[in-house]
């Protein structure tokens, strides 16, 4: 018998699986969601940051009268109507509740693998969690409250903070040095993360960028509480808004 006649052609049967095997599971899109929205966020809220960073750090190391044209010029674009719901509120609370939302997420599958919880979150995470309460304590006290006690924020500005320096010098100065060294940690090591900027080399840099914008900060302080005392009625306004604060003055 030849060799083709001995192969014979075989029709094909389709493969039978039992109602036994595993179901294979599909890859969430949560998670490739939340890790968008925390990053893009990110991206939205430092561009109002660096606004907001040169006006109240950059520009007063010149003079606090430049800082003051400055933050009233920034104030009036970043705090349009339809612009500060999405570049501020909008991009730091997606950037915040992403966060938290993906960090509960790992830790319940940590969990869930290990039977016991993740030592502790990562650096950056924890200067997110710490910088938190100041940066919301920051917006109430130079936007929300002043909202809700004068009508708006528009004479909110160095002015203020001074007054307030020269009201509280040591709480305030504390807040506001502790306010620019922990955003500048979180956010400078944040674009190191996106950008996948982990050598030593980037790591060096990255610290030297921290302390310089924290020097910055404390500098300008310094310079804003040379402004001189206000008086009369804008004094008056400033002390209506530390006290709806519980602030005493």
């Amino acid at each position: 018998m030849s060799e083709e006649k001995e192969l014979q052609e075989i029709p094909p049967k389709p493969i039978e699986t039992t109602d036994n095997e595993p179901e294979k599971k599909r890859p969430s899109r949560l998670l490739p969601f939340l890790q968008g929205v925390q990053r893009y966020s990110s991206y939205t809220f430092s561009a109002f940051l660096t606004l907001h960073g040169v006006s109240v750090v950059a520009m007063p190391l010149i003079s606090p009268e430049v800082g003051n044209y400055t933050v009233n010029f920034t104030g009036s674009v970043y705090q349009e109507q339809l612009i500060e719901p999405f570049l501020v509120y909008g991009a730091l609370g997606a950037h915040v509740a992403s966060g938290i939302v993906l960090r509960l997420r790992s830790t319940y599958l940590y969990y869930k693998q290990h039977d016991r919880l993740p030592k502790r979150p990562s650096n950056l995470a924890i200067s997110g969690y710490m910088i938190g309460p100041l940066v919301l304590g920051h917006i109430l006290a130079t936007r929300w409250m002043p909202v809700w006690e004068l009508g708006d924020s528009s004479i909110i500005n160095l002015d203020f903070i001074a007054h307030t320096l020269h009201k509280l010098p040591i709480s305030t100065s504390i807040a506001l040095i502790t306010l620019v060294g922990g955003v500048s940690y979180h956010v400078i090591n944040g674009w190191r993360r996106w950008l996948g900027a982990h050598s030593s080399k980037a790591a060096f840099r990255g610290c030297i960028a921290i302390a310089a914008s924290t020097i910055a900060g404390a500098i300008s302080i310094i310079r804003i509480n040379s402004l001189p005392e206000n008086f009369g009625w804008v004094a008056n306004q400033f002390d209506q808004v530390l006290r709806s604060l519980y602030i005493p003055v």
